[in-house]
């Protein structure tokens, strides 16, 4: 009897203190010969993990990757441009039906006009369903930089097209096209001066108004540079340009833009070089409702890499800071919705060594997670995870490291709060892409099982159990449903459920006590398709 006791508290103990677990790791080497490289990564409304980024041998290509949530690779798509040359990619959304919207620039050759912006949409199942080039007036050079929808699911594009006839004479360029891949309008924007203008950003609000943000220089003197918001209205009439004076000259630096739920313009870019930046907030109107600047405490170099909006309109920004006794520190800010700071982070992995996050995320308990690298002399680039409360206590750090050089640079989480992470590694041939899945322990709201249900959902609790636990699931139309268990492999174990139910929000008990302490899964089948899976967690 004292074993028993003994045993259960160990293991006890250890799932409280680990909080979080690695489940899986899937690398993506390719097909052939050539490195690949992870830019973005999402979790679509059915809980796949998508990613995109680039790579191929010779000539890049647009890659683009979805797994499921147990790792396995569904399928993997290679976009090869017109003339099997270059191809860049830049930036993807996802809709809420699973399709995949792509755009990155394409060398499509000197008859079609050199650089050109490529579009393209890819079905659930990874079917190319339409792809769409742009080629601006000065016939080369057009780079697209974001991509977003509207509510009706109209696809805008934007970044900068070359003008001409003389170099540094790009314009900012917005394009419309409907879902099915029509070119609805284009629209261009030359700023005071006869400089550069490229686009970096573009967002959406309720009523399908689009605004576009980036930098325009407006002169040859390199004080007079601005960070530059224009909005649309669906139709791609201009309604106001707004300029904010900015001391940089540097184009290199990405700016980033988001909507709240107010329908207000967060906009966050460099504005003095390598040494600070600058978060800005407009109205729908075009009023500036605030501007704060960041300059870490080294006064050095100061990089934002991503930013992200909660349902409170908080604003989170990550990315990296040099500091007075390091090379650079992880970079975490919150501001709240009137411009306050909440809270300033700084991460360092404790070497004084280039640490950097590149994407960020929040859940709905305004959970803080950032990913990106960290060094380390003994193991180099570093994948570094991190997860804040929303007070900004730092809660736990997760690292992988199979390589000299590992960056993590996309992030997603699902509605169970699993964190997913996309990057690349250094491998004995070329670099790789390699996904992990995290699991937290964490507590599960009950649900109303009176309540009408509008979608599908499955989950237990208590999760960890001994022996018994509550199955909740739900289902939006009469079906037949099943449940099975299966091991860690795999292996179908047993039938919890099998029968016709109504639309509806269910509970049943699950006693697995014959079966040994470890992890299970158990999936949910609707008329013979697969909807959900989740993990049991049994200790004895």
């Amino acid at each position: 009897m004292k074993k028993i006791i003994i045993i259960y508290l160990i293991v006890t103990a250890n799932l409280v203190s680990a909080q979080v677990t690695q489940e899986w790791v899937a690398t993506y080497t390719g097909t052939g010969m050539g490195g690949y490289f992870a830019d973005k990564a999402a979790v679509d409304k059915f809980g796949n993990f998508i990613v995109a980024g680039r790579g191929g041998f010779d000539n890049t290509d647009y890659i683009l990757l979805k797994y499921n949530s147990y790792g396995n690779l569904l399928w993997s798509r290679n976009y090869n441009g017109l003339v099997n040359n270059e191809d860049w990619f830049r930036d993807m959304v996802l809709d809420d039906s699973g399709n995949v919207y792509m755009t990155g620039s394409s060398y499509e050759g000197a008859v079609n006009g050199h650089l050109n912006w490529a579009t393209v949409k890819y079905s659930p199942d990874g079917v190319l369903r339409w792809e769409k080039s742009l080629d601006w007036t000065g016939h080369t050079g057009d780079v697209p930089f974001s991509i977003c929808l509207d509510k009706n699911r109209n696809v805008l594009v934007t970044g900068y097209c070359f003008v001409g006839p003389v170099i540094y004479n790009d314009d900012i360029v917005i394009a419309k096209y409907s879902n099915d891949g029509a070119l609805l309008w284009a629209r261009s924007y030359n700023g005071s001066g006869t400089w550069d203008d490229w686009g970096y950003s573009v967002v959406t609000d309720d009523s399908c108004n689009a605004y576009v943000s980036g930098y325009s220089k407006l002169s040859t003197n390199d004080t007079f540079n601005v960070i530059v918001t224009i909005k649309y209205d669906a139709g791609g009439n201009q309604r106001w340009v707004k300029e904010f004076l900015r001391a940089s000259p540097e184009y290199a630096i990405p700016l980033f833009s988001k909507i709240d739920k107010e329908n207000n313009v967060i906009v966050c870019g460099n504005y003095n070089g390598n040494t600070d930046f600058v978060t800005l907030k407009f109205s729908n109107n075009g009023s500036l409702l605030w501007s704060r600047y960041f300059n870490g405490v080294g006064n050095n170099l100061d990089f934002c890499n991503s930013m992200f909006i909660d349902d409170s309109c908080n604003i989170y920004l990550a990315g990296r800071s040099q500091t007075i006794s390091s090379w650079s520190d992880i970079l975490t800010i919150k501001y709240l919705s009137n411009g306050d700071t909440s809270w300033i982070r700084y991460y360092d992995d404790g070497i004084n060594e280039p640490d950097e996050a590149k994407s960020i995320t929040v859940d709905n308990d305004h959970n803080v997670y950032l990913t990106g690298r960290a060094f380390n002399f003994t193991t180099g680039d570093d994948f570094i995870t991190l997860k804040y409360d929303l007070h900004g206590k730092l809660l736990w750090n997760k690292k992988y490291s199979p390589s000299l050089t590992n960056i993590a640079y996309g992030i997603g989480i699902d509605k169970y709060n699993n964190i997913y992470i996309a990057g690349y590694r250094d491998s004995p041939t070329f670099p790789a892409i390699d996904c992990i899945k995290y699991s937290q322990l964490t507590d599960i709201k009950q649900i109303n099982l009176n309540e009408q249900s509008k979608e599908f959902d499955l989950y237990n609790y208590p999760n960890p159990f001994n022996s018994e636990t509550s199955v909740y699931y739900s289902i939006p139309y009469n079906a037949i449903v099943k449940i099975i268990i299966y091991d860690n492999l795999g292996k179908e174990l047993s039938i919890l459920l099998d029968e016709y139910k109504l639309s509806g929000k269910y509970k049943l008990r699950m006693n697995i006590g014959q079966l040994a302490s470890g992890v299970y899964f158990y999936s949910l089948f609707v008329d013979n398709k697969l909807i959900k899976n989740y993990k049991l967690i049994q200790i004895k």
